[in-house]
């Protein structure tokens, strides 16, 4: 049976992905704001938590070809690094990770806990301002960010 130009292409790509790509769940502690007329420090946001996506590489081709098979960003990141830098974040990654699942092989556990992440999260962004989010959804993300940080290091001793 014949292998087809876009498996093949798909093929490439994970291969690219498991050896110099990353899939990250990254998370963004609250900030707050100083109001000098109460003097004190105001609520400004809660914890937040991103899946990304993203090849970082100096040959330009590979970025370039995630870039025109799934969209995203494609960033040149200086002359000192010489490095292009692909990405993508939330449902584009999911995208990104269902494409090509059937050949990772390195990453593929932490592709499947990162489609896991962003298809089960309850999404509160189209709600608008001030919904807050559940401690049970909060400790649900917490412990994904917590599981990917292990399966990106899985010699490190908690």
């Amino acid at each position: 049976m014949p292998i087809s130009e876009a498996d093949l292409d798909y093929a490439y790509m994970a291969g690219i992905m498991d050896g110099e790509g990353c899939i990250c769940v990254s998370r963004q502690m609250p900030r707050y704001r100083h109001d000098d007329r109460r003097r004190s420090f105001l609520y400004k946001s809660s914890t937040c938590y991103v899946l990304t996506v993203a090849v970082c590489m100096s040959d330009p081709a590979p970025p370039y070809m995630f870039y025109f098979e799934f969209g995203g960003s494609l960033k040149f990141l200086g002359e000192k690094r010489h490095m292009w830098r692909w990405g993508v974040s939330a449902n584009d990654a999911v995208m990104v990770l269902r494409a090509l699942m059937p050949y990772l092989k390195g990453k593929r556990a932490q592709a499947e806990l990162a489609i896991k992440f962003q298809t089960e999260r309850v999404n509160f962004a189209k709600a608008g301002r001030g919904n807050v989010i559940s401690v049970e959804e909060l400790s649900k993300r917490e412990e994904i960010y917590q599981e990917m940080g292990r399966l990106k290091r899985p010699w490190r001793i908690a």
